[in-house]
């Protein structure tokens, strides 16, 4: 047990409040943790006023835990950081080469919808379009909602679109799939989604390009398989010609789909173009 006089007392009340203020600055930054930090706080305050000039072995191993969980989850967070940052450098890397390779030479860019969201409505426009004959849940506002969970460029899930003249031509993305009828996945399945490109575009390799695209981004980030659906059957043959396996078909919100595969191990990702 620790005995102070009133003065070192509240020059130690002093100091856990600018443990807490610097705490809250420069390592929790949010609302949970501020709450659980400054409900510790609270209670080693009662300690002490319980304890009149006594501070318990308790207040101290209060205090102790304060400032090492506050290390500990600066160290975390410094960690987790690092580990987008790297993730979203080496996807701009992969892009700006895909540009080099294939879409500047086209006089077409490849963006991850991050930074040209404001051509949501567009994409949104097209897959209802294209979709609401087989989902008459389907509404633009919804397709809208989906995408704009997608503006991410250092994890899943994301979109990428392809800008011609600076509109937009065709779109993909990566996503988790979290409908029930898919739980029989592995939870932390890759799914490509989203794949859609304007009529005055097809034919001429793009489709194709995207999804080799994607694949190379699923590699990256640990996946060993990339999963798909599509519900319109004529699509089928053109997958498996760049790759696919047929998993089977099964009912989905009010028809059929054909579920589909591409392997990643070992993968040689053949040009399309």
């Amino acid at each position: 047990m620790f005995i102070l006089l009133s003065k070192e007392k509240e020059i130690c009340a002093r100091v856990v409040e600018a443990c807490l203020i610097r705490s809250i600055h420069r390592k929790l930054g949010k609302k949970k943790r501020v709450t659980v930090f400054s409900f510790i706080l609270k209670v080693l305050y009662k300690l002490v006023q319980m304890n009149g000039n006594k501070i318990c072995s308790h207040c101290v191993f209060l205090l102790v835990s304060l400032i090492l969980t506050a290390n500990c989850i600066d160290a975390v967070e410094g960690s987790l950081q690092h580990g987008t940052d790297e993730r979203s450098c080496m996807i701009q890397q992969a892009i700006q080469k895909e540009n080099e390779n294939f879409f500047f030479p086209r006089s077409m860019r490849l963006e991850c919808l991050k930074n040209c969201s404001h051509v949501i409505p567009i994409l949104a426009q097209w897959l209802y379009e294209e979709w609401r004959s087989y989902d008459a849940s389907l509404t633009v506002e919804k397709m809208m909602g989906g995408f704009a969970t997608r503006l991410n460029d250092d994890r899943i899930p994301m979109a990428f679109v392809v800008l011609k003249n600076e509109k937009p031509i065709a779109t993909i993305s990566l996503k988790k799939e979290t409908s029930p009828e898919f739980s029989d996945f592995p939870e932390d399945s890759i799914w490509m989604g989203s794949l859609q490109v304007i009529f005055e575009e097809r034919n001429h390799g793009l489709g194709g390009e995207l999804l080799r695209f994607v694949q190379i981004i699923a590699k990256q980030l640990g996946s060993q398989n990339l999963y798909f659906y599509t519900s319109n059957p004529a699509n089928v043959s053109w997958y498996l010609q760049r790759g696919a396996c047929l998993l089977e078909e099964r009912p989905f919100r009010n028809h059929r789909i054909s579920l589909m595969q591409i392997s990643l191990k070992d993968s040689i990702f053949f040009a399309t173009h």
